[in-house]
């Protein structure tokens, strides 16, 4: 038996035990923080090319993927019972779901909100501060009057950096602005203290986690891959994302444990 064949089982060994842990921890109560993008009627997303296909749902399909969670009695978290899950306070529920999407897209308004606010549907938005960023060059952010018609729909809005470049990619001067501005540019608008964020892009290090806490957000959401639970750190809870091209029974299976 030679060194290479010792060096890879014990590498299967660990990249198995990992698997074990994952799966039993997906097994208990947690909350699915679902995480989406934008919408798109069913002919726009057809006529869709790249990635952008992945970052936008379906409308028809995004409605019978709700309508499927309530039938099968998922119960819908609002943003502060998620952060009260996390921190102990609460008990999660066996079925826990909770909707959000990142960046701040027109379509939230127009093609998602009114799906959840007719089912009293509570979600989280965390909306990208400058208009101007290059993530809406295909769709427009929605405008301050439209994020404040958002959150009279049940929505609640953190933030989303300010330009939406990696954060982990900036100088700390940079991150603190990054970090900084689009907390205030929010507050501003929205006329109360916003402490929630996402991370844009995924892109961050202890260093950037650090700066968020430093800057005043008590809850960090990432799209790391799993369910959040008591116990879980508020500043790198976990979510799943919906791709596109999910069909329902695919979008049933992203929910299992072993999809995690």
């Amino acid at each position: 038996m030679g060194p290479f064949f010792l060096v890879a089982a014990g590498g299967t060994a660990v990249l198995l035990g990992s698997l074990v842990r994952t799966v039993l921890r997906e097994r208990r109560p947690g909350v699915a923080a679902l995480l989406y993008h934008r919408l798109r009627d069913p002919e726009a997303y057809e006529a869709l090319t790249g990635p952008e296909r992945n970052f936008s749902a379906r409308t028809d399909r995004f409605e019978a993927q709700l309508d499927w969670l309530v039938a099968d009695g998922f119960q819908f978290l609002s943003l502060d019972a998620v952060r009260a899950i996390a921190s102990g306070t609460h008990t999660c529920p066996d079925k826990a779901v909770a909707i959000t999407f990142d960046d701040g897209s027109l379509s939230v308004l127009t093609h998602a909100a009114p799906l959840l606010a007719a089912r009293g549907i509570p979600f989280a938005v965390f909306v990208t501060a400058s208009p101007e960023a290059w993530v809406f060059e295909d769709q427009r952010r929605m405008t301050d009057v439209e994020l404040l018609e958002l959150e009279r729909l049940g929505a609640t809005i953190g933030a989303h950096g300010l330009s939406h470049h990696g954060l982990n990619e900036c100088d700390d001067a940079t991150l603190q602005h990054e970090l900084l501005e689009s907390r205030e540019l929010l507050q501003r608008v929205l006329g109360r203290v916003v402490d929630a964020m996402a991370v844009p892009l995924n892109f961050y290090d202890e260093r950037v986690l650090a700066a968020a806490t430093a800057a005043g957000f008590a809850a960090v959401f990432t799209a790391n891959p799993g369910r959040i639970r008591g116990g879980d750190r508020l500043v790198e809870l976990r979510r799943i994302a919906i791709e596109g091209g999910m069909t329902l029974d695919h979008f049933r299976r992203a929910l299992e444990p072993t999809a995690i």
